[in-house]
């Protein structure tokens, strides 16, 4: 979940919530632990475990964030207003209390989310877009891999600014957090934070599916299993998530590589 090397706000308040409610919590912890190792019925026990911790994190990262964005959002209340609102909702909407947590704990929390909210949806500058990507150089979707260009004069061609970590939750617009991608992966990708929060069930196939079958999986599922790769590697090698985009190189959505061809290949089994 967390070993990855954070460069935004967002991804600083996710890694501080995994540190809390899954590393340490020790009733998710076990609840989680109980589903990894159990001889759960499909042979998805792991999986399911790892996407059940995703949903989680996804949750509660995403309603912290939202919730002081919507404080920050009334211009006339201060700093002190944001904290006392943002420590309230904490202990009586998501159960996180000073009693049961610490205060240095609590403290961090809300300064990440504050932290978060005002760094979300903030333009992209022209010197940050210049170290992205220059018309002088030959671009690339990180995502799809195809040839995109800053100065295109076709839209489905023209060079994407895209947050890796997303703006509208804590993405801040830096180099750190951006790389080149076309509009079509650009837009499919939207505000998807993990893997876990993409549409992972829309499509179970026959085993070892066919270049047909292939077709039937939609962009944001590929962007979804692009992104499980790329967190998976950052992880284990401790970067940031651009490094291990970058590393990992884009995924040819046009083919395919089952784990097991006597098995349905699914989102766990599928491999771009």
């Amino acid at each position: 979940m967390i070993g990855f090397r954070p460069v935004t706000r967002g991804e600083w308040l996710y890694t501080k919530l995994v540190e809390l409610f899954i590393d340490d919590q020790k009733a998710l912890q076990s609840a989680v632990g109980t589903l990894r190792g159990s001889a759960l019925i499909g042979n998805r026990a792991p999986e399911f475990a790892d996407y059940v911790a995703g949903l989680y994190c996804f949750n509660l990262t995403a309603r912290l964030i939202k919730t002081a964005q919507a404080l920050i959002a009334h211009d006339a209340y201060g700093e002190a207003l944001y904290r006392s609102s943002m420590l309230s909702f904490l202990a009586n909407h998501c159960g996180i209390s000073e009693f049961r947590f610490g205060r240095p704990n609590i403290n961090a929390l809300i300064n990440l989310s504050i932290e978060a909210a005002f760094s979300s949806g903030k333009t992209i500058s022209q010197s940050v877009k210049n170290g992205v990507a220059t018309s002088k150089q030959q671009c690339y979707c990180y995502i799809c891999g195809i040839q995109i260009f800053v100065s295109g004069e076709l839209e489905e061609t023209s060079v994407q600014y895209e947050h890796i970590w997303p703006s509208s939750f804590g993405g801040d617009s830096i180099i750190e957090n951006l790389l080149p991608a076309c509009p079509h992966c650009n837009n499919a990708k939207g505000s998807m934070l993990l893997w876990q929060d993409g549409p992972v069930h829309s499509f179970i196939l026959p085993p070892n599916p066919s270049a047909n079958d292939i077709t039937t999986i939609n962009r944001r599922a590929k962007i979804a299993w692009h992104r499980k790769a790329i967190f998976e590697l950052a992880i284990s090698r401790h970067t940031t998530l651009k490094e291990a985009a970058i590393t990992h190189g884009p995924v040819d959505f046009s083919a395919s590589a089952p784990v097991d061809l006597d098995d349905a290949s699914d989102f766990f089994t599928i491999h771009f």
